[in-house]
């Protein structure tokens, strides 16, 4: 009945439209759909993610607004009737309808439109007899044209922001409320300072749509930064993880969250970026790289952000890096640390040996690298070739490199300086000099490079390699550790392209995966409830 309502009621509205979860929040249990054709299966979606996120699975409808940015604004609400706002926060980079950066003061916003929207929020509250600590949130189109969408009646994740530009502590506030006690200060005694920026680190693979990542950190290294929690301390870390913290399924992504406070937008933006140059995270996938990407982005630099920004530019943006220079890098550390834990002076006296060649082949997700790599006066010369090229012999001179055509001559690299877990490196054709974090256990090691966290592993077999859904031998494989929450297809289906097949659940959030061509599902090796975990056959099909 509660869906031929809400089926009747998506027709009224019109598309696009959001089925959201009325319990809930953070983009848990909503779903935008573009047409009447995919409104049932997206209300099955969204209801089952609402249940399991919030324990109740009531869902409401809305319109959707396209090119919309998502502005925020902080108020606060005593007993005694009085109530203020702190600022507005823009939170429009976003993935799956969450949030991922979250600034304030909102750029390229008029005064008009901020004080507006700042006195609505307050009266909205009070309209409600509101008290506490509570976000009003609103939907801004590119004429600065504004619409309501929702209240949180708590602090948010990104109340650092706020805190960080009127030097508030939001949480003492929220205590003395609930104490009864009237607002430290009214309206007129708050003020603001400089820009401040919030980032979400969370444990996703942004180039594979963002998919949840779980496993133990093996690494884990902040930047220098100012005491935690602290205000106007210019960089702020908010996070209870370590080094062998278990990164779990069965809660959300995010991991940390870091803030920078400064006086010019682009000096928060350009703080934040080199933290993210010296943060090392092993053991996980995390959305790193695509954090520091989006803060030296022209768009995003520029402020021109929308909630479909990251959309739009995810393949730019969460694109992976080449593989070769960090698979050269990690296999000339890989022979020194292998070389020193061995006992072979030839390879660990690295600043001065006798000519040495050693050959290995290193996966990173699914892209193998074959490397020769030889102690040479100069340093290491490093051919490099994916996994179909033919690495020479070792009585082959490194000189000619056709069979690494396709990328390229051999590379040289020059170690200055090597220790445990830490190494300075210089390529000779970039002639920059960097130092490399890494790990290495017998068969992985992981290492930082360009702002990248590689994880390559040895002794791979160097055939066809599967990725998530996409394959073309007929399997799909679970993408994640996860739960099977959905099963849409049984052996013998006809299913066309784009269909959905099954669903998974992880970090509270649903993940549906799709067919990859028109197929003919063969066989099923899961059921509803099974926990499945990364590259487990889910089911096979032949392509039709």
């Amino acid at each position: 009945q509660a869906d031929a309502t809400l089926r009747h009621q998506a027709h009224a509205i019109g598309f696009p439209l959001l089925i959201k979860a009325s319990a809930g929040g953070g983009g848990r249990g909503m779903r935008l759909v573009h047409d009447a054709a995919a409104f049932d299966g997206a209300l099955a979606s969204a209801r089952a993610e609402a249940l399991a996120a919030f324990g109740d699975d009531t869902l409401i409808l809305e319109r959707a607004l396209s090119d919309a940015r998502h502005v925020e604004v902080q108020i606060f609400a005593d007993a005694q009737g009085v109530c203020v706002h702190l600022g507005e926060r823009d939170c429009s980079v976003q993935r799956r309808h969450q949030k991922l950066i979250e600034e304030s003061p909102a750029p390229n916003l008029s005064s008009a439109t901020r004080e507006a929207m700042c006195r609505h929020a307050v009266e909205l509250a009070r309209a409600i007899g509101y008290v506490g600590a509570g976000t009003m949130e609103f939907l801004l189109d590119a004429d600065e044209r504004y619409a309501f969408m929702e209240m949180n009646t708590r602090l948010q994740v990104e109340h650092p922001v706020t805190e960080a530009r009127t030097g508030i502590d939001l949480v003492e506030w929220q205590l003395r409320v609930a104490a009864g006690e009237a607002l430290p200060k009214a309206q007129h005694e708050i003020t603001f300072s400089g820009y401040a920026i919030e980032l979400r680190l969370c444990a996703e693979d942004a180039a594979r749509d963002f998919t949840p990542q779980s496993g133990t950190l093996t690494r884990w290294s902040p930047p220098v930064y100012a005491q935690p929690f602290a205000h106007h301390a210019g960089l702020r870390l908010d996070s209870a993880i370590h080094a062998g913290a278990e990164i779990s399924p069965y809660y959300d992504s995010m991991i940390a969250k870091l803030v920078a406070h400064a006086g010019t937008r682009d000096a928060a933006r350009e703080q934040l970026a080199a933290a993210l140059d010296t943060f090392v995270v092993f053991g996980v996938v995390t959305n790193q790289a695509l954090l520091a990407r989006v803060l030296r982005d022209a768009t995003f630099a520029a402020g021109r952000m929308d909630t479909t920004y990251l959309a739009r530019h995810r393949d730019r943006l969460a694109a992976l890096p080449p593989l070769r220079e960090a698979a050269t890098v990690a296999a000339v550390l890989w022979c020194l640390d292998h070389a020193r834990a061995s006992g072979f002076g030839e390879w660990a006296h690295w600043s001065n040996a006798l000519a040495h060649r050693a050959h290995l082949a290193l996966r990173a997700s699914d892209e193998v690298v074959r490397l020769q790599v030889e102690r040479t006066a100069r340093g290491f010369e490093v051919i490099a070739a994916p996994a179909r090229a033919r690495i020479p012999s070792a009585g082959a001179s490194t000189q000619t490199p056709s069979s690494t055509s396709d990328d390229g001559p051999p590379i040289l690299v020059e170690v200055l300086a090597f220790e445990r877990e830490q190494a300075t490196v210089r390529l000779a054709h970039s002639r920059v000099q960097r130092a490399v974090p890494y790990t290495r256990s017998d068969r992985t090691i992981a290492l930082q490079w360009n702002g990248h966290a590689f994880d390559l592993s040895e002794h791979i077999d160097a055939g066809t390699a599967q990725r998530d859904g996409d394959t073309l031998d007929g399997r799909i494989l679970a993408p994640m550790t996860g739960r099977v929450v959905a099963v849409h297809v049984a052996p013998g289906a006809e299913v066309a392209k784009a269909a959905p097949l099954l669903a998974l659940s992880a970090m509270k959030m649903e993940h549906v995966l799709s067919a990859p061509a028109d197929l003919l599902v063969s066989s099923m090796h899961v059921s509803i409830g099974d926990q499945v975990r990364p590259g487990q056959l889910l089911m096979e099909f032949v392509a039709r």
